[in-house]
């Protein structure tokens, strides 16, 4: 049985993004000044005070799927959490809606950004991002499977799955 050209590259996709998955080979560095320039301007653009001051969690809507369903259950065990600011970010706010319906969300506890911003600008690719500030500049941290509860124990918050 022959496949289509449109089911043949939607199976390469997925297989891309189950093998990226995985194990990412750079997942933490410190932002550059263009890298923290977009960063203070997207927080501002969507109402987050203080991002010097505060831990960001930026969830794409699509991706790496068990690194969001990861990123969006500790959202979940953390929506009161004040030292963190949650940001999901895609380019349909109908889908980011639903995916934080999916995982019961609470829409005053995250922050939706709805033009993909964190996405267009290089900040967020297919993994989630921690964005940290540690002395005098902030590191950005991919999230994936091998690594997020380790990732989230280093900036002192519990992740049971």
């Amino acid at each position: 049985m022959y496949l289509s050209l449109r089911a043949c590259s939607l199976v390469v996709a997925l297989m891309l993004v189950a093998t990226a998955c995985k194990k990412q080979s750079t997942p933490e560095h410190a932002l550059n000044a263009k890298e923290y320039k977009s960063l203070r301007f997207l927080t501002d653009t969507l109402g987050v005070p203080n991002v010097h001051q505060k831990i960001i969690l930026a969830i794409p809507s699509r991706g790496c799927a068990s690194c969001i369903e990861a990123a969006m259950k500790y959202a979940k065990q953390n929506e009161g959490e004040p030292k963190i600011t949650i940001i999901i970010t895609g380019a349909s706010s109908k889908f980011t809606r639903a995916l934080a319906k999916k995982y019961q969300l609470d829409e005053n506890r995250f922050v939706v950004d709805t033009k993909g911003m964190f996405l267009s600008k290089g900040l967020v690719t297919i993994y989630p991002t921690i964005f940290k500030p540690v002395d005098d500049y902030t590191m950005a941290t991919h999230l994936d499977a091998t690594n997020i509860r380790d990732e989230l124990g280093k900036i002192g918050i519990e992740f049971t799955e």
